[in-house]
Parts: structure tokens; sequence; C-alpha cells
């Protein structure tokens, strides 16, 4: 979503990043890569395996955060080699349960979807038409081999978001 909405506002001023680990299913980067094709959307792909490996960790939450934390320390870099911005892809459901990396996929220079639910952002991609194969999986940033983040925070958007819109938008 984040993604097609940069390259509709920027255009050619738009590039899109792809940072798969070794962690990362082989789709990832096949649906990424087939959106960025549908949409025109200039690409580079940089493997942060290499730093993974430099720094072994075996703890899966220390490991997701420490790639978390490349992945933007890689992006802020590219952003100031090529006087640009790093655009955030955080929603409002993620950002409501503290489910991001301080210094990792929390930082960016703006976020336009920050104030979206998850359960808004499959019905904007459908809008939109980001690809199938990318709103019908889990969501997931592949930090380990099979970290979904339902599996993680043990509930499904489609639960977690209405006790979240009731709570803080109706302020039940």
């Amino acid at each position: 979503v984040v993604a097609v909405l940069a390259k509709e506002a920027l255009g050619d001023n738009f590039k899109a990043i792809l940072l798969p680990s070794q962690h990362s299913s082989s789709h990832s980067i096949t649906d990424a890569l087939s959106l960025c094709k549908k949409f025109n959307i200039k690409n580079e792909t940089i493997s942060i395996a290499p730093l993974l490996e430099a720094y072994p960790i075996k703890d899966n939450l220390r490991k997701g955060n420490f790639s978390a934390r490349m992945r933007m320390a890689i992006l802020y870099d590219k952003a100031s080699e090529i006087n640009g911005m790093v655009i955030g892809t955080s929603n409002k459901s993620e950002l409501l349960l503290g489910y991001g990396t301080i210094f990792g996929d929390l930082a960016s220079a703006f976020n336009p979807i920050g104030d979206l639910f998850k359960s808004e952002i499959f019905e904007f991609a459908k809008f939109l038409g980001v690809n199938e194969e990318i709103i019908s999986k889990p969501p997931s940033a592949d930090l380990w081999e099979g970290q979904s983040d339902e599996k993680e925070l043990g509930y499904a958007y489609s639960q977690i978001d209405p006790l979240l819109e009731d709570f803080v938008d109706n302020r039940a």
C-alpha cells in the first residue's frame, strides 16, 4: 500500500528498497518484484543476510529487532545517498499495540498509513489494486523463519482491530 501510494504521489522520484534476509520466504521477494513491475516502481534489492551472519543471534525476538534496525539503517543510508526520505509502513494497529522496533520499523520521516488500522489497510490494498497474493498472505516482516504478525500477537487483526477502534477512536 505504501509503495503504491508513494509511486502515485512521487512518480519516478520514488524508489522501493527490498531488504530480504536468509529468513525471508521466497515469495516475499517475488511478490514485491511483481508489485513493482505492475506499478512501474523503481526498486533495488539489498540482502541483510550478511549482517545477520556477521552478528548471529539465536533468540528470535532479538534477531527480529536487530533485523528491523539493520533494515532501517540501510534505508536511511540509501535515502541520504539519493537525497530522499524514508517512508514508514507502520499502521495504527501496530502502533497502538507497541508492535514495532524502536530505531527499526518505527523510525521514518513520515508514515502515510499510521492512522489506518491493519484491517483497513487490507481493504485499501484491494481498492488500490495491490496484487492479491500480497493481500491474501499472512502479514509478516520475515524476521525469522515462519514468523507472522498474528502468530506473534496471538490474535488475528480482525479480532484486535474492532477492540482497538472501540477503545481508541470511540473512547469506549
